[in-house]
């Protein structure tokens, strides 16, 4: 191998593993929890536990503190203040859930299988599996991005969407990559196409990085926003599906293993 060669080699290798920049800490066992999304409410983490049809409240030790039965298989859920919203997979719906009800979520379109939701300003965004798009709400007015497909610019099966700097980021599932576009339903970024990801499941956008949970090959991956690969964890996930960041703390949730692993951020000396 020539030197260029050599030192090429090993910046990508640097920046694709450079696991010195996080370590694992633990993972909060979960007993007879299957969670699969997870966010930070003003009182604390709150997951969404489908196979029982309930949204629950968790300490750091994985104990239960409030559970909210009655749901139709919730999703990948997302908080704002004391408000959890809750795609109903099952049931079409997007619910709120309050401090002291749970009402529903009236957007003009209908669904089939809504799977993640995100809210930012006055913008909010729904993964709608079976119709293969993203339908957004802006200032109440209902536009649609995406359909069925491969190409750049079509969907099949999102299963998640995080609002970011203006842009759409979409877990594009079984096209096994995350897609970016802007507010008017353009195209602009293909994300992971190029890593063998095997169904990206859920997102994290934080720190203009995007986190991707690969959950077949039981892998996290890291992008910088252009796309690049930054960094990848896969010692310690059965079926991860969802990725919180809190501060410099990532947890991620194992919808297979029935736990939640965290990783926390080295700091710079």
């Amino acid at each position: 191998m020539s030197i260029n060669h050599w030192y090429l080699a090993l910046i990508l290798f640097a920046g694709c593993h450079a696991d010195n920049e996080w370590s694992f800490e633990k993972n909060i066992e979960l007993g007879g929890v299957s969670p699969l999304g997870i966010t930070l409410a003003d009182y604390g983490l709150v997951v969404s536990d489908p196979d029982n049809n309930r949204i629950l409240k968790i300490d750091l030790s994985g104990n239960i503190l409030e559970i909210w039965s009655g749901f139709q298989r919730p999703m990948h859920i997302t908080a704002k203040n004391s408000t959890v919203y809750v795609p109903e997979f099952l049931n079409d719906s997007i619910k709120m859930l309050g401090a002291n009800a749970i009402k529903s979520l009236v957007l003009e379109t209908t669904f089939d299988a809504p799977a993640a939701i995100d809210i930012e300003d006055n913008i909010l965004a729904v993964a709608d599996f079976y119709n293969h798009r993203i339908v957004l709400s802006m200032e109440g007015q209902i536009t649609s991005i995406g359909s069925k497909g491969h190409e750049d610019g079509k969907l099949y099966y999102p299963t998640d969407v995080k609002l970011y700097d203006d842009k759409i980021y979409v877990a594009d599932a079984y096209n096994n990559r995350v897609q970016v576009f802007d507010k008017s339903g353009e195209s602009i970024k293909i994300i992971g196409w190029q890593d063998a990801i095997d169904v990206a499941t859920g997102l994290e956008i934080f720190d203009d990085q995007v986190f991707v949970t690969d959950f077949h090959s039981n892998r996290v991956l890291i992008y910088n926003l252009q796309g690049r690969l930054l960094n990848v964890f896969d010692d310690q996930f059965t079926g991860p599906t969802d990725i919180l960041m809190v501060k410099d703390v990532m947890y991620v949730t194992n919808y297979e293993g029935g736990y939640i692993t965290v990783y926390r951020k080295n700091q710079s000396i």
